[in-house]
């Protein structure tokens, strides 16, 4: 877009050039004309990119919009494949029953003890661990009073 503006900004100088030549006079009417021109150029150059990146932004957002309209439609569409009721027609689509009581065989195991309880975390293995060295066995609070207790000590004489 810089081009055109230039284009027009040299072509009207070469006529101010062409008209000194021509009539031999230049004036400060004719040197207005051309500072008045050169500027009037340069604020349409400005003002014309300032409206292409305003149009390129709209352009952007509306983009933006767009997106987050599909993606909230496959959102939409996963949660829709998800669902229990999906999944239990594809099960009986490919063949697959529901299952009934009378279906199910228990098989009872002499001597197994089954474990009840409920393991809600993953036990952490605490050896080779930073935390368990002793220079880092301290709170931060204790720290701080650690350090306020021996900066208020009178030094030794």
């Amino acid at each position: 877009m810089k081009a055109p503006n230039v284009t027009w900004t040299g072509l009207f100088f070469l006529v101010v050039v062409l008209a000194e030549q021509l009539f031999g006079t230049e004036t400060v009417a004719t040197q207005g004309a051309g500072v008045v021109a050169v500027l009037a150029g340069l604020y349409l150059d400005v003002s014309s990119r300032a409206a292409i990146s305003g149009r390129d932004i709209q352009s952007l957002e509306l983009a933006i919009a767009a997106n987050e309209r599909s993606n909230a439609d496959l959102e939409t569409q996963l949660a829709s494949l998800l669902s229990n009721q999906t999944f239990e027609a594809r099960a009986v689509a490919l063949g697959y029953q529901p299952l009934t009581r009378d279906d199910l065989d228990y098989v009872l195991v002499p001597g197994y003890i089954p474990d009840n309880s409920v393991h809600l975390t993953m036990e952490s293995q605490q050896e080779g661990r930073i935390a368990n060295e002793p220079a880092f066995q301290q709170s931060l609070l204790e720290w701080i009073a650690q350090q306020l207790e021996s900066a208020s000590a009178p030094l030794p004489q």
